[in-house]
């Protein structure tokens, strides 16, 4: 089992008994009622009770005309369907005969909102109903006893919500105030969504966080700050943890430390003393490699006794390639860069053992060795693309429409977008292709429905004549427009939106990926992009290290491409000193020049871009807070 594997168990575990114990009695001016309820929750769920989820159903099911203990046991089964492990279809379909709006005993609504926050993992809009749960508990005095349920409530929802802030200013207010009120499995808990979101919150924010709550939080925010400042330092990082370790030994030998900070205190970072460079130097890359292998050589430390040895991949074979690596006693690889030579380098069972971070992520199948050891980081435009989603669906846009360009391209990407959109929400988001530039506007037309607008005026004039004024009107019911095409193609496509978009409509975001974007455009092609938002990396928009920029200028041409292969060649070099750390921290980003890097499924290194937005001539990042 891999650490997110066990990690993964382990929350799993630790809800389902913070669920077990969130039932117990409390006083209510309807006593009989009161005591129905009671009558049919258990504090605990011990192994020897052989009741099941099953038998409360039945009990609900027999209860017509009852609705107060039917209600009562779907709550119950609920309860035991969760510490059963049930699957996400039996839970919702007993959550769907659960009315969330009627009043409960204080102990079944805790459990009815303990249930809920589980089960929202599987559909979001169940946080809103546990939500209302919350609010009504929240409405009169609760006994004592159930106060800091209602807390470590709070601190799940607002975690569901990824609101980071919110959730690490929560859990320090409770173990600041209840400490001694807390069980094994809430502190147990706590930590762990202490951990799943401090490490979102800016440096700023924790030192403020560390003068609010004092001594209680200062072990906590100094390991997290250590984290973020030195995550990809494999040398200064375990001797600032075991800094750390000396100076609060209370944390590092706590029973509550979630168990990827106690693996993050063991781990050995990746410290290679070879390593070996592949990339396709003299074929029809070579000018791509190239830029890759400055960046690579620029990140490197010239002090630092690691040796590299480059080899071209399109001037040797498999067999000389391993032949190369083996005698110079490599031990770590990064490449290839082409996808076929990944999976050809897959396959080798010489250098199986060898670490890997390929350039490349390969086509999995069941014919492709799963291995551990190697990572796929690269430059991918699906990744652009959930990030898109991510964002529309966190700023409540419903109804995008995708316009693309009709290549090869444009319509991996399109169909990526409107997998992930239907996925996302089970409606499929609204397309259209465009094949070149002269068929551009009557794409945006068609999309817009203004040439039904047009042909109705047309009707209008036939039967009226023709001094009659009229207005094209456009639908009203898109909320965002999502553009994948080159820069050229964007810069036509943009306009026609701008005047497309009737008066009578609000106006009308529209958004991009990097491929709008050029490192030398002038302040009319920006101008003629004004308003457009897009993912770009934060080295090219933020002129992120100015001294990287110097150095480019003198190694390559301010062409943008290559400038972005040269930042991808950086974080290769410096990802092999993280890679361990991110692959235990599954939460945690590393900030890169193209963009933060995390981990995800497959050992594949994910990007998160920059959202910019073209602005009278300028470039103006849009503001990101921690929340």
């Amino acid at each position: 089992m891999t650490v997110s594997t066990a990690m993964k168990f382990i929350t799993f575990v630790f809800l389902v008994v913070l669920f077990l114990n969130g039932c117990g009695s409390s006083p209510t001016s309807e006593a009989k009622r009161e005591t129905l309820q009671e009558a049919t929750v258990d504090s605990d769920i011990s192994t020897q009770d052989k009741r099941s989820s099953q038998d409360f159903i039945q009990k609900a099911d027999a209860s017509t005309g009852n609705d107060e203990q039917m209600r009562a046991m779907y709550i119950t089964a609920l309860k035991y369907a969760i510490a059963e492990q049930r699957s996400e279809e039996y839970l919702l379909a007993i959550i769907e005969r659960i009315d969330s709006t009627k009043y409960n005993s204080v102990a079944l609504d805790i459990t009815l909102a303990n249930g809920l926050l589980f089960a929202a993992r599987y559909d979001e809009t169940l946080n809103q109903d546990a939500e209302v749960v919350m609010n009504r508990l929240n409405q009169g005095n609760v006994h004592r006893k159930h106060q800091v349920a209602l807390w470590i409530l709070k601190a799940q929802l607002e975690s569901n919500q990824k609101q980071h802030i919110q959730v690490v200013k929560t859990v320090f207010r409770i173990e600041d105030l209840h400490q001694n009120q807390l069980t094994e499995q809430d502190n147990i808990l706590l930590n762990d969504l202490l951990w799943r979101h401090l490490l979102h919150v800016s440096g700023e924010t924790l030192t403020q966080f560390q003068n609010d709550f004092g001594q209680s939080s200062g072990g906590w925010i100094s390991l997290a700050k250590i984290i973020k400042q030195y995550l990809s330092d494999a040398y200064e990082l375990p001797r600032q943890l075991a800094i750390w370790q000396r100076m609060f030994p209370q944390h590092a030998t706590s029973n509550y430390l979630p168990t990827d900070i106690k693996t993050l205190l063991t781990i050995s970072p990746f410290t290679p003393n070879h390593i070996a460079l592949l990339l396709p130097l003299s074929g029809k890359l070579q000018r791509q490699a190239e830029s890759i292998r400055n960046g690579f050589i620029a990140a490197m430390d010239l002090n630092a006794n690691t040796a590299l040895t480059i080899i071209d991949t399109d001037k040797y074979e498999l067999a000389e390639i391993e032949q190369k690596i083996l005698t110079a006693n490599v031990d770590f690889i990064v490449g290839p860069l082409v996808k076929e030579d990944v999976e050809t380098i897959m396959h080798s069972e010489l250098l199986a053992h060898i670490p890997s971070l390929h350039l490349n992520a390969p086509d999995f199948t069941p014919l492709l060795p799963q291995r551990t050891n190697a990572y796929y980081f690269a430059l991918a435009p699906e990744d652009e693309i959930e990030q898109a989603i991510e964002f529309f669906l966190a700023n409540k846009i419903k109804h995008p429409t995708l316009i693309y360009a009709d290549n090869s391209l444009g319509r991996r990407l399109a169909l990526h977008f409107n997998q992930l959109w239907l996925q996302a929400t089970e409606r499929e988001a609204e397309s259209i292709a465009f094949k070149n530039k002269s068929k551009l506007g009557e794409a945006v037309e068609e999309l817009l429905d203004v040439n039904l607008s047009k042909k109705r005026i047309a009707e209008m004039k036939r039967l009226f004549g023709t001094a009659l004024e009229t207005a094209s009107r456009s639908r009203t019911d898109i909320d965002a427009v999502y553009i994948i095409a080159n820069s050229q193609q964007t810069r036509l496509i943009k306009p026609f939106f701008d005047v497309n978009v009737s008066v009578f409509g609000e106006k009308l975001p529209i958004f991009g990926s990097s491929r709008s974007y050029l490192v030398d455009e002038s302040k009319s092609q920006k101008r003629d992009l004004n308003d457009l938002t897009f993912t770009e990396m934060p080295w090219l928009i933020r002129n992120k290290a100015r001294s990287l920029h110097n150095l480019y200028a003198k190694v390559g041409e301010q062409q943008t491409q290559l400038k972005k292969l040269f930042a991808f060649g950086f974080d290769a070099q410096r990802l092999i000193f993280a890679l361990k750390q991110l692959e235990t921290l599954t939460d945690q980003s590393f900030d890169g020049l193209t963009g933060q890097l995390a981990i995800t499924k497959n050992n594949r290194i994910k990007r998160d871009l920059e959202w910019s937005r073209y602005q009278q001539g300028r470039i103006i990042a849009v503001a990101k807070t921690d929340q």
